[in-house]
């Protein structure tokens, strides 16, 4: 199971990557290969702690109380996005 878990993370981390800079590329921002080494460093480590982080809280969250906390999470996001878009548009108008 650990490395499907690695492979899904893996591919998702990839997307986000790929979707951010098909976005800076959409507004023609240029990025020097230094700042685009140092955002993928970033990259590795951050799912690197976060796959340790999960590895080990799973010994005291059982999986169903993490798919809520998860759930919960997501939609804290997504409600908090929401709201500063309202904000933006408020500031614009």
């Amino acid at each position: 199971m650990g490395i499907i878990s690695l492979i899904l993370v893996a591919t998702a981390v990839s997307i986000d990557g790929f979707w951010g800079g098909f976005s800076f590329g959409l507004r023609k921002i240029k990025i020097s290969y230094l700042s685009l080494m140092i955002i993928s460093s970033w990259s590795v480590v951050g799912t690197m702690i976060t796959m340790v982080l999960g590895s080990k809280l799973q010994d005291y969250i059982s999986l169903n109380i993490g798919k809520y906390i998860g759930a919960i999470l997501l939609f804290l996001l997504g409600l908090f996005t929401l709201i500063e878009g309202v904000k933006q548009k408020k500031k614009l108008n």
